[in-house]
């Protein structure tokens, strides 16, 4: 299944065997290092509508990945499950950068037009 080219790379601290891709088309495929050369991902799902700017694991929660998308939104993906936990978080342009406060489940996510936006994400998951 083709999934265009990849947009961005975040690999995941706890697990330095995971690493997350976003696509242009939207997709986030969850990838195991030690089956490289496999075509067989560990998650793929289409999350966005648009292209996956950035990802990043969250440094609390290491299970939780946040994406952020020139849809507009950012949102925060279960790693197990591919899940949407929560979001869409929205912005009014495209958002083109994320970050987590560092051991906290506190994301800030920015936009194009500098747009600034702080969420704290509440999740057992």
């Amino acid at each position: 299944q083709p999934y265009y080219s990849v947009r961005s790379l975040s690999w995941a601290a706890h697990d330095p065997n995971l690493l997350a891709i976003g696509t242009e088309t939207g997709h986030l495929v969850l990838h195991d290092l030690r089956n490289l050369n496999s075509d067989v991902h560990l998650l793929s799902t289409q999350i966005h509508d648009d292209v996956i700017q950035e990802l990043s694991f969250c440094p609390g929660l290491e299970s939780l990945l946040a994406t952020a998308s020139h849809d507009n939104t950012a949102r925060v993906v279960s790693a197990a499950s591919g899940e949407v936990v929560a979001g869409p978080i929205k912005h009014s342009d495209m958002v083109t950068t994320l970050e987590w406060y560092p051991q906290s489940n506190l994301l800030l996510s920015g936009a194009q037009n500098c747009e600034i936006t702080y969420t704290f994400i509440q999740c057992d998951k």
